[in-house]
């Protein structure tokens, strides 16, 4: 008499642990992440905020039509969002080159409910990093009409860096108390002033330093709620070219401000990385719901400015085309676990599912070469119900670019190495990065377009890359080992 044994039980009989991965692709018809619709290059993210009554996001990112990078050139372009997906482009909101500072880099917007600046109540106060005598400095821009228009404040700069500090950027505004509190990058630490009005004086009352992350850009100041520990803490956001992932990204501390709102008390001893890949820089941070601290929205330019420093590799784009991207909006939650604070982090809104192309399931070891992606663009969902595999590989790419994440089953360590005609002696770009999952994925989501791959798994955690490809069809390959 024969019996049949099914997969579940071939361990049993056997001694072997069986294995079921499946592998499913969507193809997607257009591009779905953030970039500008004309040519220029596009940088860093500023302030996006949620308009409860259009049921609209509304956000700025750098942007220089002269695709100029590393100096003068930037202003701040506007975007209207409903799911993160199609985006309505709104023309640049401050521009360049109208004041004696020049243009308009890195800052944030906060909204003058009280008239402190008497620009009127509700007028929109977009502090920005502008350029004076080789200086950074601060400049005041005030929108009346809801941050579609803005025009630069009479007395700029309201910040004129008589210290003469060489990184003196990126203001991070917020009220407090009647009065406009900033924070500012200032190499290695964080400068906090207050005004009264929203402009000069803005009197000094510290620094933050924060230690081993090199230069720090972008700060944000926010609360975040702990579920674990069931409270809010006070986090702060800043961008860093220090620290584990050996090279720029987003971090997070955890602590406290005090009287003066300076950030301290840090109970983290390292700062939290937002994203684990090489590419989430330039963020900035945003809520659904003023007031609703559960998680944090954060949106991060996808790219390094490592790849625009080396004059001798600088990438080979094509100045007819628009550079850069913004990621997919994450949607990050505080944890408090063993003793120690993680983040976890997910797509903040439904990606679009796509069009189910193929499923294929590996039950052994071998090259697994799937249907290839005609327009570059798609999603590929891994699902490891069982797995017995000591590696596994997942490569992406045609004859121009390329990208291929080799996971290291035992240990959860990811090598990811990258490859593009655009960048082929750009040291930074192809140099090896590893990442260390928390634990041992049994889930990939990776989200490929234009530009950009993202990958997240399961153990909460996200990884990006830009990838500089193009619109050709792109190949997809999983090696089991």
């Amino acid at each position: 008499m024969f019996h049949l044994i099914s997969i579940e039980n071939i361990s049993k009989y056997t001694g072997v642990t069986p294995m079921i991965i499946t592998l499913e692709q969507y193809a997607y018809n257009s591009s779905f992440h953030l970039t500008s619709p004309e040519p220029g290059f596009m940088n860093d993210m500023q302030t996006f905020v949620y308009d409860e009554n259009q049921r609209l996001w509304h956000g700025y990112y750098l942007w220089n039509g002269d695709y100029s990078w590393g100096g003068n050139g930037s202003s701040w372009r506007h975007y209207a969002t409903s799911n993160w997906e199609n985006f309505t482009d709104h023309g640049v909101a401050i521009p360049k080159y109208q004041t004696k500072e020049g243009d308009a880099a890195s800052g944030s917007i906060v909204i003058d409910n009280a008239n402190l600046s008497g620009y009127g109540a509700g007028a929109w106060l977009a502090y920005v990093t502008s350029y004076c005598c080789g200086l950074q400095t601060t400049n005041l821009w005030y929108s009346t009409d809801n941050g579609y228009t803005f025009s630069p404040c009479e007395s700029n700069p309201v910040q004129p860096n008589t210290l003469h500090k060489t990184n003196y950027r990126d203001p991070f505004a917020f009220i407090h108390d009647n009065h406009v509190y900033l924070y500012l990058a200032e190499e290695s630490e964080l400068g906090v002033y207050r005004s009264a009005t929203g402009k000069a004086p803005f009197d000094y009352l510290g620094s933050v330093p924060i230690e081993y992350m090199g230069m720090i850009e972008c700060p944000a100041i926010t609360t975040l709620h702990c579920p674990d520990l069931k409270m809010d803490k006070t986090v702060l956001v800043f961008g860093g070219n220090g620290g584990g992932l050996d090279t720029s990204g987003t971090f997070l501390h955890v602590g406290t401000l005090d009287d003066n709102m300076l950030f301290q008390a840090i109970e983290t001893p390292t700062p939290l990385a937002l994203d684990l890949g090489a590419d989430f820089y330039g963020a900035h941070i945003g809520y659904e719901t003023e007031g609703a601290y559960d998680n944090l929205h954060c949106l991060a330019w996808v790219s390094n400015w490592s790849y625009w420093q080396c004059t001798a590799a600088l990438p080979a784009v094509d100045s007819n085309g628009n550079i850069g991207c913004a990621s997919v909006p994450r949607k990050v939650t505080l944890r408090y676990l063993d003793n120690r604070y993680r983040l976890e982090t997910e797509p903040a809104f439904d990606v679009p599912a796509g069009t189910l192309m193929t499923t294929k399931t590996a039950t052994s070891a071998g090259s697994y070469a799937l249907d290839s992606f005609s327009n570059g663009r798609g999603r590929l969902r891994i699902t490891l119900e069982d797995n017995n595999a000591e590696n596994l590989t997942l490569t992406i790419g045609n004859d121009k670019w390329r990208i291929s994440l080799a996971l290291v089953s035992a240990t959860g360590v990811c090598t990811v190495t990258r490859w593009s005609i655009l960048l082929e002696n750009n040291a930074a770009f192809l140099k090896p990065h590893q990442i260390t999952l928390p634990a041992a994925p049994t889930r990939w989501d990776v989200l490929i377009d234009r530009q950009v791959v993202e990958i997240f798994f399961d153990t909460g955690t996200s990884a990006t890359f830009a990838t500089f490809s193009d619109g050709e069809a792109a190949n997809v390959v999983f090696d089991v080992a």
